[in-house]
């Protein structure tokens, strides 16, 4: 016990003996060691990754009106792959001031578009329009650090018999799309492409749309085919067990043989109806693929691509 006692006393002793040798040496390296341990927590201040926080964030299936009743854009698709650093993006538009018993969509010649993120980023925007009532998006250069980001869309269509000023004023005429990054909306699937090769990918996606929507529009129109059939089968029935009813039956069978005419009725005009957005569907499958080959061909001019600005306030 003795000998480890002595023996921490010389180490004890060797220990003093060395910091008074080195006095000058100990003090400069506790004081660098304090220097260097505020400098990194001033760099942490300064470079750390700041909390954004941005008001009225959008997600898929929010609709963006315009406040002169112009019209409306619904955010219908969000993909992103970081990896790739590219987002898509698909919009519907839906035009407000024009009475009609069709939906009208906002010309997208008539749309201007912007980008802006809270970080720097080299991102470019290419805006697509498939159908007369969608537009797609793709935003390529756009890394995760983009942080948040807005999507502004002005609508430059006229509005009729509008003669107030507050109307054509350019914020009653912009609807704002902000996100943030997240890990939501992933898809590694997206792969980068050029510009020509998207526009054709977008109007090949939209006429694969189209086509289940036609698929949809058949099915109902079978379905309405089989109400009607069972409907009039119903009919059949209640004539001809009708005839030996007494009078008091007799007047609750033939309103139940009005209400079901009356419903035949009603399957006969949603089968007008499907048919009708048959017809319709099939224009917009016929355009799409028109406006394919012209894209291939080079008679399809795209649009300009819009660059990014960015700006720590996303109001």
């Amino acid at each position: 016990m003795k000998k480890q006692w002595n023996r921490i006393k010389e180490i004890w002793q060797k220990f003093k003996s060395w910091q008074h040798l080195n006095l000058r040496m100990f003090r400069l390296v506790f004081a660098s060691s304090l220097l260097a341990g505020m400098a990194l927590l001033l760099f942490g201040t300064q470079f750390a990754p700041q909390k954004i926080t941005v008001d009225g964030l959008t997600k898929v299936g929010d609709e963006l009106n315009y406040t002169n009743g112009s019209g409306d854009i619904k955010l219908v698709e969000q993909k992103y792959n970081p990896a790739e650093k590219i987002m898509v993006l698909g919009f519907k538009t839906h035009r407000a001031d024009v009475e009609s018993s069709n939906a009208i969509p906002i010309p997208s010649k008539n749309l201007k578009f912007s980008l802006v993120t809270v970080n720097p980023e080299k991102a470019k925007m290419q805006i697509i329009p498939t159908t007369n009532d969608h537009i797609a998006v793709l935003i390529r250069n756009l890394s995760p650090k983009y942080g948040a980001m807005r999507i502004s869309i002005v609508n430059r269509t006229p509005i009729g018999g509008s003669e107030s000023s507050d109307d054509n004023s350019k914020e009653n005429k912009t609807v704002d799309f902000k996100f943030k990054a997240n890990t939501k909306n992933v898809d590694s699937s997206l792969k980068d492409m050029g510009r020509k090769d998207f526009a054709i990918a977008a109007s090949n996606e939209e006429v694969t749309k189209q086509e289940k929507l036609i698929k949809k529009h058949k099915k109902n129109i079978d379905n309405d085919l089989s109400i009607i059939e069972s409907d009039k089968n119903n009919i059949e029935s209640q004539e001809k067990e009708n005839q030996y009813n007494i009078k008091s039956d007799q007047k609750k069978a033939k309103e139940t043989i009005q209400s079901l005419n009356d419903d035949i009725e009603e399957q006969k005009i949603d089968i007008k109806r499907e048919k009708k957005h048959i017809a319709d569907d099939q224009d917009k499958i016929n355009l799409l693929n028109k406006q394919i080959l012209d894209i291939q061909s080079g008679e399809y001019t795209l649009p300009k691509v819009v660059s990014s600005n960015y700006s720590k306030n996303l109001k």
